[in-house]
This record gives C-alpha cells, structure tokens and sequence, in this order.
C-alpha cells in the first residue's frame, strides 16, 4: 500500500502525480480536494482522505475492475458489460447510476443517476477526429 500526501498535487489513477487537480480514474475525470490517496501495487486507489478521514475505500477484481466503493458506511457495486462500467447498484441490488457508452474506448454518452429524482446527464464531448498520418 502507497501513501501520499498531497498539497497543490494530484495522484492520478495510474500513480503518478500531476497538476491541476483532475485525478483521471478510468474514463472519468473527478476534481479532488484530498489530502491522501492511497494505491495497491498494481496503481489501483484502494483510499482517499480529507483531513485525516478517509472519505471512500475502493476494491477490485480479479480482471482489476473497480467492484465497489464504500463511503459514509454506504457500498455500492459495480456492474460491467466487458469493459464498459454500465451500473452502479446498493446492496440491495437497486440501481444508483446507470452508464450509457457508444462505440469504442472511453466514449461515455450518458450518466443517469437514480434515488428521490431520476436525473440524466449527457456527456459534452468534442467531436473525435481520424489520425491522418503526414505526409
């Protein structure tokens, strides 16, 4: 277990510390305030802290998908379709987010959110461009 404390840095999902303050874990890009983050051996986040409380505790799978989150006593569990995140679900199985991705890597569309509300969000991306090679 890794343990790094943080002041204007972030500790990415791959290890390394960058600026500003986006921790890239996955496809996602969170802004972080933490103080600490802790990783595994194979730079998986399994902790990150404020103030000295750790605020979410993250496990993993064999294939090294994130299975669960566990915050304020809370866990929810993670749901793949191959590689793809499609569902985050509580303990009893009900849904709290679900995922819409299109074709190919890293191409979310679509978070909608499940409790009191049902909200969807769209992702805003700009448009993907072929590689050309030069000439």
């Amino acid at each position: 277990m890794r343990r790094v404390s943080l002041f204007d840095l972030t500790v990415c999902g791959d290890g390394l510390v960058r600026r500003p303050e986006v921790l890239n874990i996955g496809m996602y890009h969170i802004m972080v305030r933490a103080k600490h983050i802790e990783w595994n051996g194979k730079y998986q986040i399994t902790a990150v802290s404020t103030n000295g409380v750790v605020a979410e505790e993250y496990g993993y799978d064999a294939a090294g998908h994130r299975a669960w989150v566990s915050s304020g006593g809370t866990t929810n569990y993670m749901v793949y379709d191959d590689e793809d995140l499609v569902a985050e679900v509580d303990s009893s199985g009900d849904p709290v987010r679900s995922y819409v991705h299109g074709p190919g890597i890293d191409n979310l569309l679509a978070i909608t959110t499940y409790g009191a509300e049902t909200n969807t969000y769209y992702a805003l991306t700009p448009p993907r461009r072929r590689h050309r090679p030069r000439r």
